[in-house]
């Protein structure tokens, strides 16, 4: 059983992670910012929620 089984699977910190990414997102979506500006910090906000996953749920 590795660390990751007995910790409930790493779910809780993960969630946490996509959940301030969500409020990134609207924060960004809201900000006077340039087309480019917002996708740029959107992909970047995206890549970390998608590396939250990948550290703390793994992919299977």
């Amino acid at each position: 059983m590795t660390a990751r089984d007995t910790l409930g699977g790493g779910w809780g910190p993960f969630l946490i992670v996509s959940l301030l990414g969500l409020l990134g997102i609207y924060l960004v979506s809201i900000a006077n910012l340039g087309t480019t500006q917002r996708v740029a910090a959107m992909a970047i906000i995206a890549i970390v929620v998608v590396a939250a996953y990948e550290k703390f749920v793994g992919w299977g």
